[in-house]
């Protein structure tokens, strides 16, 4: 009786805790508010008096319909309690903007918004604060944005580790992993914030911004995978700070705009990198820089990085890169990058990265790696007409004209094929101890340069290998024999199971026993 007495009065004190966990709102049905002075509103309760019962841990989605109002996983305008860890899911229309959390002198962590067939009318935010926005998170497939779509808007203060991941999608306006406009804080920030649009088509795309004050835009980086790009595309923008380590990097695709791996108005932009692959095409007025400075005097230049990995038919112009990587790609045959103006190459390390497997070049060959339908102009740092070894392993001859920068091969040393991957044959074995079996790896392409590999058992006390890669049973169980290539340590493996046999000898030997001792018995 007092064990029953103690359980329920347990029970009683578990209903009566507070709950901490975010609220869980689906519409339809609802309910709807107005929220932000936007009425038919989604997010939790409380929200139409400018904070949310819950701010933090809620689940706000949006399953189909059109919707009047905006959409927010938690909004704060009250005091600076931060909202963190909400999530919004669209799949109908929006006609306001969509948060993932709202905060007026709070931050917005760990906020998401996930869209996917869906509209939004106006602009989409994973973090909106006036203090910082940090690790918040936007996915949208498959939907058309009629505004911008910025990762964490930490209006006064940083943004740091924002994503912005867009599949196949219309953005109309900007695209930002992370932005702040602090007029006069210097620890406003955006920092390693990240945007990544496959397909699709957007207007402006930036990694991070620092628009205002005197803050840093720092290891931002922007990927773009067959996505067309109406406007300029910056790794990072910043006002009076300066824009370091910042990347981005171009697969394929249309950009109509400039491309800035780093920009700043009144700091240094340094460290920034571009790379460029693929079928990669570029409007007639896009100038590819590395660096853009508007006030004279900071450094626009030292260790920017340009990286080629296809063939850039046409561009505006190529400045402010202080390396120029080029790998060669197979069948090259026009020149890496054609520039309707002028290119000055003054303090420029140029180098052959790679060179493509199926790019036959053959001692004397030459390829054009710039040139210009104007001049190009300058000293390199790389030494003119000296045999170099470069990245490649491979030994070229740089070589300048009026309009054309070219690299000659020299060096006889056949191409090195890299590995491309391995398999081991059979992937599965059953073997008792003691017993052996040999597995075969194989390594693609047959003419790779370098096939050697290592072996190595997950277990040895069941099972050895040798570098023949030749296995032996040890005790029964199981262990993984992997292979792995010294080059590119591509792996594959084969499962073993080793068998104890001896359940089997036993019995034969029985027999054995058994059939010996019958003539004595028979005697007796």
């Amino acid at each position: 009786m007092r064990s029953r007495i103690l359980l329920l009065i347990f029970a009683a004190c578990f209903i009566a805790m507070p709950v901490f966990a975010g609220e869980i709102i689906v519409y339809p049905p609802g309910p709807l508010q107005i929220i932000n002075a936007q009425a038919g509103s989604l997010g939790p309760s409380g929200s139409d008096v400018g904070k949310s019962s819950s701010l933090s841990g809620n689940t706000i989605t949006l399953e189909s319909g059109v919707l009047p109002g905006l959409v927010t996983g938690a909004i704060n305008l009250v005091d600076a309690t931060a909202v963190t860890n909400n999530s919004v899911f669209v799949r109908g229309s929006v006609s306001q903007d969509v948060y993932g959390g709202l905060s007026g002198s709070g931050a917005a962590t760990n906020n998401s918004v996930d869209i996917r067939n869906g509209t939004v009318n106006q602009s989409v935010y994973g973090g909106h604060a006036s203090n910082n926005a940090t690790d918040n998170y936007i996915a949208i497939s498959d939907s058309m944005v009629s505004g911008s779509v910025i990762g964490g808007n930490g209006t006064w203060s940083t943004n740091i580790n924002n994503t912005v991941v867009i599949n196949n999608s219309t953005v109309l306006e900007a695209v930002s992993g992370g932005t702040s406009a602090n007029l006069s804080n210097a620890t406003s920030v955006s920092v390693n914030n990240s945007v990544e649009i496959n397909g699709g088509a957007v207007g402006r795309v930036y990694g991070g911004v620092a628009s205002r004050g005197i803050g840093n835009a720092t290891g931002n980086s922007v990927t773009l995978n067959n996505a067309r790009v109406s406007g300029d595309v910056m790794g990072s923008f910043c006002n009076g700070g300066a824009a370091m380590n910042n990347s981005i990097v171009i697969n394929g695709g249309f950009v109509l705009g400039n491309i800035y791996a780093g920009r700043s108005d009144l700091g240094a932009t340094i460290n920034n990198s571009l790379t460029i692959s693929g079928a990669s095409v570029f409007g007639g007025t896009t100038v590819l820089r590395g660096g853009y400075v508007h006030e004279e005097g900071e450094d626009p230049f030292t260790g920017n990085t340009l990286n080629v990995h296809g063939v850039i038919q046409r561009v505006l112009g190529v400045t402010n890169f202080q390396f120029h990587n080029f790998y060669l790609p197979a069948g090259l045959s026009a020149p890496m990058i054609t520039a309707a103006t002028s290119v000055n190459l003054s303090g420029v390390n140029i180098d052959i990265a790679g060179i493509e497997a199926g790019l036959n070049l053959q001692p004397g060959n030459s390829v054009t790696l710039l040139f210009s339908s104007v001049s190009i102009t300058g000293v390199p740092a790389t030494p003119l007409d000296t045999d170099i070894v470069t990245s490649s392993g491979r030994t070229f001859k740089f070589s300048m004209s009026p309009t054309a920068l070219t690299a000659t091969l020299v060096d006889t040393t056949p191409q090195r094929i890299p590995v491309a991957g391995v398999t081991v044959s059979p992937a599965t074995a059953k073997i008792g101890i003691d017993e052996k079996l040999s597995l075969t790896a194989t390594v693609s392409p047959a003419d790779a340069t370098d096939k050697s590999v290592a072996w190595n058992s997950s277990n040895t006390a069941v099972a050895t290998v040798n570098q023949s890669g030749v296995v032996t049973g040890v005790s029964s169980g199981t262990a993984t024999i992997t292979v792995k290539t010294v080059d590119g340590e591509f792996a594959a493996s084969c499962a073993v199971t080793v068998e104890n046999d001896w359940g089997c000898n036993a019995v034969s030997y029985g027999y054995l026993a058994f059939a010996f001792a019958i003539p004595f018995i028979i005697k007796k």
